[in-house]
C-alpha cells in the first residue's frame, strides 16, 4: 500500500503545464489558396505549417536553418514584427529563388502573441534540396584535373558541412 500511495502522490505533485496561447497565422500558397491556422506561441511559423500539412513549406532540414525549403514572403505590414534575419538565414536564402526584402525562412520566425494575424506567402518556385546542392558542389570540387570553378552557391553548400574546409575561390 505504501508504494501505491507514493505513485499516486507523485502524479499529483507534477506541475500542470499551462495551456499555450495561440496565434492565427495565414499561409497563402502561390496560387492564392489560404490556410488560416492557430499556431501555439513558442513554435515557429514553419512548425505550424508542417504540423498542419500546409503545402509549399517542405522543411527538408527540419528547422535547422540548413536549407531554404521553408522560404516565405512576409506581408510588409508584419515584417518588422518577425525580427531580423541572422547571417545564417541570409546565407540560406541564397539557395531560394525570387528572394525579396521581405523574404524569411519560416523556421526562423518564432510565433509570439504579437504575430497573431500574421500573413505569409509561399513562392511559386521550388528550391533545390540541400542534399542536391551539396552533391553538385562535391562533384565539382572532386573534379580531379579539371578546371571546374565553384559558384557562390557551391561554396556556401560546402561550408555548411562541418567536415569540409573550403577556401574562397578568390
Amino acid at each position: 500500500k505504501l508504494s501505491l500511495d507514493i505513485a499516486v502522490n507523485a502524479v499529483h505533485l507534477q506541475p500542470i503545464e499551462p495551456e499555450r496561447r495561440m496565434a492565427k497565422i495565414t499561409y497563402i500558397e502561390h496560387n492564392g489558396t489560404e490556410h488560416s491556422i492557430e499556431v501555439a506561441t513558442g513554435l515557429t511559423v514553419m512548425e505550424g505549417a508542417v504540423r498542419n500539412m500546409v503545402p509549399g513549406i517542405d522543411a527538408d532540414c527540419g528547422g535547422a536553418c540548413a536549407c531554404a525549403t521553408c522560404h516565405v514572403f512576409v506581408d510588409q505590414a508584419w515584417f518588422e514584427k518577425t525580427g531580423s534575419r541572422e547571417a545564417m538565414e541570409d546565407s540560406m536564402l541564397d539557395f531560394a529563388d525570387g528572394v525579396t526584402e521581405t523574404s524569411r525562412l519560416s523556421c526562423q520566425i518564432k510565433v509570439t502573441d504579437q504575430l497573431d494575424g500574421l500573413f505569409v506567402r509561399m513562392p511559386n518556385t521550388k528550391v533545390k534540396s540541400a542534399g542536391l546542392i551539396l552533391a553538385n558542389a562535391l562533384i565539382k570540387a572532386a573534379g580531379v584535373g579539371t578546371k571546374t570553378r565553384l559558384t557562390k552557391t557551391d561554396t556556401l553548400a560546402l561550408r555548411a558541412c562541418p567536415f569540409i574546409l573550403v577556401d574562397d575561390p578568390g
